[in-house]
């Protein structure tokens, strides 16, 4: 029986592919929070606690492949992919992203200080206390679920293919260099993210 294994290759050439996949991941996560959410939307007395985590996850792991980064740059690529509609309610999730969960910007989130009484002995006792009321927008609802979905499968049958070009076009590259070169990646097989260092930058 034979044994199928694996040498890892550390090539200019491959680093689309590298990064490609990583975009693959990230949507494909995004689709399926955004599924979720709209399953939660649908239960919403039983299951509304999720919402909100959702709707974060969905949208954050959603523009992930549009927020820079170490990855390559293929912001324009992947915004061809998208019908005009398509293109404004992408647009309109970046905002959300940018302007409400990530920072603190636009309406979907207000607080506003009030001074409480007793209606009946105001003009008695005066104001009672000092407090603040907070409204803000927890969740998106379920055709903007449909829409992050839509989005990101549109993107991924996109990537897909190009991601089978580039195979194809490294494997050539590979199948041209000294055998003995390539297999000196095989011990190389175990990813170790520095934990103790979040702000350590991958090579």
């Amino acid at each position: 029986m034979a044994t199928n294994t694996f040498a890892e290759i550390c090539l200019p050439e491959a680093r689309l592919l590298a990064d490609l996949t990583g975009i693959c991941y990230d949507l494909e996560r995004a689709r399926d929070f955004a599924t979720r959410l709209k399953s939660a939307l649908a239960i919403r007395s039983q299951d509304s606690s999720l919402v909100e985590p959702l709707t974060i996850a969905s949208i954050v792991q959603y523009c992930r492949p549009f927020s820079g980064g170490k990855r390559v740059n293929v912001n324009e690529r992947l915004l061809a992919v998208f019908t005009k509609n398509q293109r404004d309610m992408h647009d309109w999730i970046r905002a959300v992203r940018d302007r409400h969960i990530a920072h603190s910007i636009n309406t979907f989130e207000e607080s506003r200080p009030i001074a409480r009484y007793w209606l009946e002995r105001v003009e008695q006792e005066g104001i009672a206390s000092i407090e603040c009321n907070h409204h803000r927008v927890i969740g998106i609802g379920g055709n903007d679920a449909d829409a992050i979905a839509e989005l990101s499968t549109a993107l991924l049958n996109h990537i897909g293919a190009w991601m089978e070009m580039e195979k194809s076009s490294i494997l050539s590259v590979v199948r041209q260099m000294p055998l003995e070169k390539i297999l000196t990646g095989a011990d190389r097989r175990l990813h170790s993210p520095d934990l103790d260092n979040p702000k350590r930058t991958r090579s």
